[in-house]
């Protein structure tokens, strides 16, 4: 495959040539126009020669312009037009682009030639079964498959990992309201629904609130086998839901990793340092962040559980037994949680000096509604299937529109 610019160089030379003006291919500058409106080359030979061809450079552009067509002996240009004083804009024919992008990506255009032996751990996606993969999860999907690609294409080998919380209060609240609406498990709207439901009459009925927190301690003891049933049913059909996403979108990991094998090790974790690290405070333990200028964040609450930080904790854990030599664990998130991984990754770094560097968040912007933010609390949320439809939807439109096809 020959190289692009210096193909428009000759033509351009042949157009010259032919509007009466001798030029060499070294001399014409052919460069890529930073508005996309302007095409795909631009050239300004015309300027560049309108004196020496005793034209004004707009009349000399429209003379080379007229034998560009000609002069194009590879059918590679589809549209070739006059812009400001004398500029030429260059459209590509559309089947030149294609063929350049799957040339590209057959041959790993911008891949190190070889690996840097460095393992990098991503993590990324994180949806929660039993609830919505929402637009909020797609986002996150879309910038952490693509750093995981760019770290590849880097030379690291990149382990992908997916985390997913399939204990804690929110698994109580779907539970809830999947038995007071009769949700079957293999419903995955209907669960999504009961969630809203569960954490609605969490919120404002005190009743269903000691009931569902009820619930939530007989998740973690797995002491109630109806329970455990409804669970486990709902649990796989959440995760299967996932998984047509993920190859819809294209990503396949090589590590997932629940709540419900990370919640203990960090609970013991997080009590093995109190006194050191973490301190008790009204029945449960706290990390007191203010000493590095963050602030106080619960880690056991007063029941004894775990929270979410001390289940970060414990994949913090797992990650380094897993993968003990990775340069960097990262984890990718909204920027909601920015202040929040501060204080995790503080905490750890004062129980394992040698995480220090090695953990890092990257945070993104928040996927907002009009009227506010997602919330699948509140049930408001966009879902990942139903943008990714729309998308299609909208792109097969686009593509009858200019003649690419059908389908």
């Amino acid at each position: 495959m020959f190289y692009l610019p210096e193909y428009l160089q000759s033509v351009i030379v042949l157009s010259a040539e032919k509007a009466g003006v001798s030029v060499r291919s070294e001399d014409v500058s052919v460069e890529v126009p930073a508005d996309m409106s302007h095409g795909d080359y631009a050239t300004n030979i015309a300027l560049a020669r309108a004196k020496e061809a005793g034209k004004n450079p707009r009349e000399l552009a429209e003379s080379v312009v007229e034998h560009i067509a000609e002069a194009d002996s590879e059918d590679m240009i589809s549209d070739a037009f006059i812009a400001g004083p004398g500029f030429i804009n260059i459209t590509l024919a559309k089947s030149v682009v294609l063929s350049r992008l799957i040339h590209a990506m057959e041959e790993k255009y911008g891949y190190a030639d070889e690996k840097t032996r460095e393992t990098v751990v991503v993590e990324y996606t994180d949806p929660n079964p039993f609830k919505p993969f929402h637009i909020g999860h797609l986002m996150t999907n879309i910038i952490g498959e693509s750093l995981a690609r760019l770290l590849e294409a880097e030379g690291d080998t990149v382990v992908r990992m997916n985390y997913q919380g399939d204990v804690g209060l929110h698994i109580a609240k779907a539970l809830y309201g999947m038995k007071e609406l009769s949700v079957s498990p293999d419903d995955i709207l209907g669960i999504g629904k009961a969630y809203a439901y569960g954490n609605e009459k969490y919120e404002n009925d005190e009743e269903a609130k000691k009931t569902i927190d009820a619930l939530n301690e007989q998740i973690y003891a797995r002491d109630d086998e109806a329970l455990n049933a409804l669970y486990d049913e709902g649990r796989t059909t959440s995760l299967a839901h996932f998984e047509k996403l993920y190859k819809r979108l294209g990503t396949a990991f090589d590590e997932y990793v629940f709540e419900s094998e990370t919640w203990k090790k960090g609970k013991d974790a997080v009590e093995a340092h109190v006194g050191d690290v973490f301190a008790e405070s009204d029945g449960a333990i706290v990390y007191h962040g203010e000493d590095d200028g963050l602030h106080t964040r619960v880690f056991i609450n007063a029941k004894g559980l775990p929270t979410y930080e001390a289940k970060d904790t414990g994949l913090a854990l797992l990650k380094m037994e897993k993968y003990p030599d990775a340069k960097t664990y990262y984890t990718i998130t909204a920027v909601e949680q920015a202040e929040y991984f501060k204080v995790v990754f503080a905490a750890l770094a004062k129980m394992k000096s040698e995480t220090i560097g090695r953990f890092a968040h990257i945070a993104h912007g928040m996927m907002r509604l009009s009227d506010g933010k997602m919330s699948s609390r509140k049930g408001n949320v966009i879902t990942g299937e139903s943008l990714l439809e729309d998308v299609t939807e909208r792109a097969t439109e686009k593509l009858k529109e200019n003649g690419v096809g059908d389908s």
